[in-house]
């Protein structure tokens, strides 16, 4: 009898208080890049790069050139502690703020670049 009293006042607290709940659930937009970014490249010390996502099973990377003569093939693995790509699908282009890890990602290779800051590109 307790434990059916104790499910039905927390049924009736969830659901009085289920659309706050809602909508701090939310994720907020990420922002927006100001500034003349390219589609794709980064700065002469990248401390940013422009480039589009690349989710594989336990890695995201970030793609920034194309071309043959690229540093590291033109894709860099991102470590991402405050897992800011991670709601954005592959292919979104973004720009990235962040520093080389010396230690780099694991098996998803090395160097890789910490991630500060995801804006949209």
């Amino acid at each position: 009898m307790l434990a059916a009293c104790v499910v039905t006042i927390q049924l009736a607290a969830c659901a009085h208080g289920g659309a706050r709940l809602a909508a701090l659930a939310t994720p907020s937009p990420l922002p927006v890049a100001t500034g003349d970014y390219p589609a794709f490249g980064h700065a002469p010390d990248f401390s940013w790069i422009a480039g589009r996502l690349e989710h594989s099973i336990a890695c995201t990377y970030i793609v920034f050139d194309h071309t043959r003569r690229a540093p590291w093939g033109g894709r860099l693995p991102l470590i991402d502690a405050a897992s800011l790509t991670q709601p954005l699908p592959s292919g979104d282009t973004v720009i990235v703020k962040g520093d080389f890890e010396r230690l780099g990602a694991g098996v998803c290779g090395t160097p890789a670049y910490a991630v500060r800051l995801v804006e949209e590109h």
